[in-house]
């Protein structure tokens, strides 16, 4: 979904037809309308789950649920994605070289390092002990180190950054929504105003990251004998200036009240309101990932399943491209789907 940013440079002709990634209804419930309708039916819901047994069962069964959808989306998401991006010859590698080829590799690496020097106490080396020191002036508590070994270092430090990226992401990809759906309603942007709605959804993936942290630091003092885990690798606390979660709470709620401004100069000058596909992703990003008003419970497990649900219009209208507009074509796409299944289970269960 960040090579589908601007719709005018990745497909010009295409784009200029159409009015809508998939048709107008469909986008609304995919682009983020589900998510936005499950989000209301968990908020009401929940006030009931202290007085009902049979709703507070139907509470716990909701990992299930979202586990068994990540079978059927999250990992043919995944799958398109990499398919998109090394299938389309060595000039495309060339040019998004850093995503394609230095991050897969740099990731290789390091979790080489890990796996061979498992069990390397790094608390006496040199540069620790200069890393550390910067990070004492700068008011930071996190220390490298503060793990077992080198191993657990690198994986805890992996997941601290895949936590970061994977907002960016999440972030990058709402704002490609809405500048479909701008380019589609002719709903004209300066450049300004592009900036200001890119930096509403970004600030949304910095102020989970730090009030994430902040959360994590918190129960790591508390619980003293306890410590925050991933997948059972150990969290080490970042220890992020407690002003921090602070001034990103801020800057996320000033920022959406300029992306209000935004609507309504254009309505005063234009007379033209944004369209609901246009609003939906921002609206539904903002539910979900802003933790003080989402659900803390079950959103690490179904965002992702709406940003897969979410990309999947895009991915489906380029590859359906591919298939001959035969006799077949409802049988090639099946079969194409069921492959696609079979592949994303087999690469990420087994």
């Amino acid at each position: 979904m960040d090579l589908l940013v601007d719709p005018v440079q990745t497909s010009p002709r295409e784009s200029l037809k159409s009015h809508s990634v998939w048709n107008p209804f469909a986008d609304f419930w995919l682009l983020g309308g589900a998510s936005i309708f499950v989000w209301l039916i968990l908020i009401l819901c929940s006030y009931f789950r202290e007085q009902s047994i049979a709703i507070d069962h139907r509470f716990l069964q909701i990992g299930i649920l979202f586990s068994w959808l990540t079978l059927i989306c999250n990992h043919p998401h995944f799958m398109i994605t990499y398919r998109l991006g090394y299938s389309k010859g060595i000039p495309f590698l060339r040019q998004y070289w850093f995503s394609l080829l230095f991050v897969p590799l740099a990731l290789a690496a390091f979790y080489g390092i890990a796996f061979f020097n498992f069990t390397t106490d790094i608390s006496e080396y040199r540069f620790v002990e200069w890393s550390n020191s910067f990070f004492a002036a700068m008011g930071i508590g996190f220390r490298l180190g503060s793990t077992a070994n080198l191993g657990h270092e690198i994986l805890s430090l992996s997941i601290w950054i895949m936590y970061l990226t994977v907002g960016w992401h999440y972030s990058k990809q709402v704002y490609g929504c809405m500048m479909f759906y701008a380019h589609y309603d002719d709903y004209k942007l300066a450049s300004w105003e592009k900036i200001l709605i890119k930096w509403s959804v970004f600030s949304v993936a910095i102020y989970q990251f730090v009030y994430g942290s902040k959360v994590i630091d918190e129960n790591s003092t508390a619980y003293s004998n306890q410590d925050s885990r991933f997948a059972g690798i150990h969290l080490a606390p970042l220890g992020l200036p407690a002003w921090l979660p602070f001034v990103a709470g801020i800057t996320v709620c000033l920022l959406a009240l300029g992306f209000v401004g935004v609507m309504i100069r254009h309505f005063l000058k234009e007379g033209r309101k944004p369209s609901r596909n246009f609003l939906t992703s921002w609206v539904a990003f903002h539910i979900w990932w802003v933790p003080v008003i989402g659900l803390p419970e079950f959103y690490l497990i179904a965002v992702p399943f709406f940003h897969s649900l979410q990309y999947l219009p895009f991915a489906f209208r380029l590859e359906l491209k591919k298939i001959p507009k035969d006799r077949w074509f409802p049988s090639q796409t099946f079969f194409r789907l069921l492959i696609l299944l079979v592949i994303g289970f087999l690469a990420f269960e087994l």
